[in-house]
């Protein structure tokens, strides 16, 4: 398992982000202890799926370094609004979903013939929210992942969950009634799949 700061560097790479504003979005998290903290070298804690989710929402969910810490807030615990993600809060589900992917029960990409894939599954992990900054109170988030037939299941979650089944920005202007800016962020299939087989 890697340590806090080899998880950022995975999450970087994975993600096309650069390797300093992602340990800054690290740092900031863990100071808020969301991210499992031991001591420095080889005494350090070793990162598990939840560390991963949370770092992987903070800085899928922030428009600058400096908010990370805000994102993870705005979407740790938003609230499953679909039967897959019922019961559930966006964090912990990621987590899952990451050891489905790392204990190989997921199929990989290459398993699956482009022409028979259902583009949708492209994207892990969508977040959605209204507002210029992370610290909006609107939010809902999709997580997508792809079954041996090549379609798709997905699990919403929603700050809302009267919202019901927000896939997408247009249903969350039409669910949120929010006329103002609304922004989105992916996480490639394929992105997150690299972060799950590094851990």
């Amino acid at each position: 398992m890697p340590t806090s700061i080899d998880l950022g560097n995975i999450v970087a790479d994975a993600l096309g982000e650069g390797r300093p504003r992602v340990q800054l979005q690290l740092k900031r998290i863990r100071a808020a202890d969301l991210i499992s903290f031991k001591g420095y070298g080889r005494g350090a804690a070793r990162m598990e799926s939840l560390d991963a989710a949370r770092l992987i929402i903070a800085v899928a969910g922030s428009l600058f370094a400096t908010d990370a810490l805000e994102a993870l807030i705005r979407f740790k615990d938003l609230l499953g609004t679909s039967p897959k993600g019922s019961g559930r809060v966006l964090d912990a589900f990621l987590a899952e979903r990451i050891n489905v992917i790392r204990a190989g029960s997921d199929p990989a990409l290459s398993d699956l013939p482009g022409r028979h894939r259902n583009p949708a599954g492209e994207a892990a992990l969508k977040l959605i929210w209204a507002g210029p900054d992370g610290t909006a109170s609107a939010s809902a988030a999709v997580v997508r992942w792809f079954r041996n037939d090549g379609k798709t299941d997905a699990a919403t979650f929603a700050s809302d969950p009267s919202w019901g089944l927000v896939l997408d920005e247009g249903r969350f202007v039409a669910a949120s009634g929010h006329g103002r800016l609304v922004r989105s962020a992916v996480v490639p299939t394929g992105a997150l799949q690299k972060i799950a087989r590094s851990l």
